[in-house]
């Protein structure tokens, strides 16, 4: 699940190498570079861990991530997500 950062400077992926007694991944960070048409990357370090069916997405700041798993047990109670759309045209 590889996402490339807004700015094309990082790469974050997701790695379960090492992690043979859990079923989570890591989203993994590298710095990379493409100066005069090479490719350079520096060693990857350990972000944060996921569950084992969590996907991710990077903000364009590469700061914060949105993390998206399976809902846990006792969350059918919880408020329902309301999704606005062209809500741009409400502020005029």
């Amino acid at each position: 699940m590889p996402k490339w950062s807004a700015d094309g400077k990082e790469l974050f992926y997701t790695s379960t190498e090492g992690m043979t007694t859990s079923p989570e991944s890591v989203v993994m960070a590298a710095a990379v570079r493409t100066a005069s048409g090479n490719f350079e990357s520096d060693a990857p370090h350990e972000l944060f861990r996921l569950g084992s069916t969590a996907s991710y997405d990077a903000s364009a700041d590469g700061q914060r991530f949105l993390v998206l798993g399976p809902a846990s047990a006792g969350t059918a109670s919880a408020s329902p997500l309301t999704v606005v759309l062209n809500w741009q045209a409400w502020l005029k």
